[in-house]
C-alpha cells in the first residue's frame, strides 16, 4: 500500500463525521457510530517505530491495525450507492456539512502534500572517549549533558571529535568552537599552542580534554585510557599512525616548527613499552647479570627540526668525512663511540645517568678485533667495528656526526 494512502488513514480516523439530522437511528448505524468513536480515541501512526528495531521506514500495515469503520464503504447495498456517489445525503441534510467522501480526499490531498521527515542519524565523526547516544546540548554555552542511561556506552576508538551533537569550544582561547581538522583547538595557532603548553586544566582527562579526570588516573574513562597508550606524542588525542611517532602531518608540521624540543613519553604508552623491551634485550646480550639492569624511570621522545635532520638524511645516500661532536681521544681516533649492547653504553655513565638512544647509519664496515688497531676511519670504510668478547661488549665507531642521530633519551632511577 502506497505510503501517502497510509497517512490518508491516520489523518481521516481523526476527523469527526457529522451524521444527518434527521437520519434514523438504526442499530446497524449506532455499531458503525460507536466503532467510529472509538477509532477516535486511539491515534495510530503507520510510521512509528515498533520498540524492536524494524527498518526505518513502512508501507505495510500491521496484522493488529482495524481501519475505522466509516472509511471504507459499508455492506449495506444503499448506503453504499450513495458512498460511490460522494455524499451522505438525506432530504434535510444541512449543505454546510461536508461528506465523508470529500473528506477522505481532502486527507488524501493534505497527506501526498505533507514530506516525511526522517528520524535523525548519527555523527559521521567521533572523538577517543565519546558516547554512542545523542546528548542534550546547549549551544549557547557550548556545553552537554549526557544521560545516565548511555553513561556506559563507550566507543572503542575514534579518530576525531567528542559527543554526538555537541558543539565543544577550543580547549585554548575558549571563545570559538573547535575545528574538524585540530578537534580539541579552534585554529592552528591555538593548536600549536596547546601542543607546546599542553592542556590548560590540569584536572580534565589528558585525552578528551572535556570530562574530569577518574580519582588517581590521567583519564576520564577506560576509552581514552586506551587510546592514551597508542596516542601521538604531539596532541595527545588522536592515535599515532603505525610504527611513527605521530598521528599525520598536521602534528609533524607543528613538531617542526617548535623543534628542537623533547617530549615525556607516558608511562604506559606503547612507545615506552618498546624502548624498555629493547634495552632489556640488549642487555641479556651483554651478559651482565639480570638482576643487575637498572630501572627505566623516565623516557624523552627527541623532536628534531628539518635543519638538523637534513644532514642525516643526506648522509644515508652520501657518506661525508666530517667530525664536529666526536671524541679526540678514543681507542680508534676520534669519533663516535656507541654500541648496540646497553649493558656496554651502560657502564660509562654514572648511577643516576641517562642514555641516548640513538639511530645509525653505518655504511661500509671495518670489523677490528685489537685495540687501537686503527686511528681512524680508514680509507674506504665509513665506521669501525670492534666486536669484543664475541659481540657482548661491542663497540661502533663512528666518525661523522651526521651519521647519528638521536631518537629517544633513556633516565635510570
Amino acid at each position: 500500500m502506497p505510503s501517502f494512502f497510509l497517512a490518508a488513514l491516520a489523518a481521516s480516523a481523526s476527523v469527526p463525521v457529522v451524521p444527518p439530522k434527521n437520519a434514523k437511528k438504526s442499530s446497524v448505524k449506532k455499531k458503525k457510530s460507536s466503532a467510529l468513536g472509538s477509532q477516535q480515541t486511539y491515534n495510530f501512526n503507520p510510521f512509528m517505530a515498533p520498540a524492536s528495531p524494524p527498518p526505518a521506514y513502512s508501507s505495510t500495515l500491521p496484522a493488529s491495525f482495524s481501519p475505522p469503520a466509516a472509511v471504507f464503504p459499508p455492506a449495506d447495498a444503499t448506503t453504499r450507492s450513495l458512498f460511490d456517489r460522494g455524499s451522505l445525503r438525506s432530504a434535510k441534510t444541512s449543505r454546510s456539512n461536508r461528506s465523508l467522501s470529500s473528506v477522505f480526499r481532502s486527507a488524501v490531498a493534505a497527506s501526498a502534500s505533507v514530506p516525511v521527515v526522517p528520524p535523525p542519524l548519527p555523527p559521521r565523526n567521533l572523538t577517543p572517549g565519546a558516547f554512542k547516544d545523542f546528548a542534550t546540548t546547549d549551544f549557547t554555552h557550548g556545553r552537554s549533558s549526557l544521560n545516565k542511561s548511555s553513561s556506559q556506552n563507550f566507543i572503542s576508538r575514534g579518530l576525531s571529535p567528542l559527543t554526538s551533537t555537541t558543539v565543544q569550544r577550543c580547549v585554548v582561547c575558549q571563545a570559538r568552537p573547535g575545528s574538524h581538522e585540530y578537534t580539541v583547538a579552534c585554529c592552528l595557532v591555538c593548536f600549536e599552542e596547546f601542543c607546546e603548553d599542553g592542556p590548560t586544566d590540569p584536572r580534565k582527562c589528558n585525552v578528551c580534554y572535556r570530562r574530569q579526570k577518574l580519582q588517581g588516573q590521567q583519564q576520564c574513562g577506560q576509552t581514552c585510557a586506551e587510546t592514551a597508550k597508542v596516542a601521538c606524542l604531539v596532541c595527545r588525542f588522536r592515535p599515532k599512525n603505525g610504527k611513527h611517532d605521530l598521528c599525520g602531518l598536521t602534528c609533524k608540521r607543528v613538531a617542526m616548527k617548535l623543534a628542537p624540543f623533547i617530549l615525556e613519553v607516558p608511562r604506559d604508552h606503547t612507545i615506552f613499552d618498546m624502548v624498555e623491551r629493547h634495552f632489556e634485550g640488549a642487555w641479556k646480550m651483554s651478559r651482565h647479570s639480570p638482576s643487575s639492569i637498572p630501572v627505566i624511570t623516565k623516557v624523552f621522545k627527541i623532536i628534531e627540526n628539518e635543519d638538523f635532520q637534513r644532514p642525516y638524511e643526506l648522509y644515508r645516500f652520501v657518506f661525508r668525512k666530517r667530525v664536529d661532536v666526536a671524541d679526540p681521544e678514543g681507542a680508534f681516533g676520534q669519533g663516535i663511540y656507541t654500541s648496540s649492547a646497553s649493558g656496554k653504553a651502560y657502564d660509562f655513565c654514572k648511577e643516576d645517568g641517562a642514555l641516548l638512544l640513538n639511530k645509525v647509519v653505518l655504511g661500509r664496515v671495518k670489523q677490528v678485533n685489537n685495540w687501537h688497531d686503527v686511528k681512524s676511519c680508514p680509507p674506504g670504510y665509513d665506521s669501525v667495528v670492534f666486536d669484543h668478547r664475541n659481540g657482548t661488549r661491542n663497540e661502533t665507531i663512528l666518525y661523522s656526526d651526521d651519521a647519528i642521530r638521536p631518537v629517544f633519551l633513556i633516565i635510570f632511577q
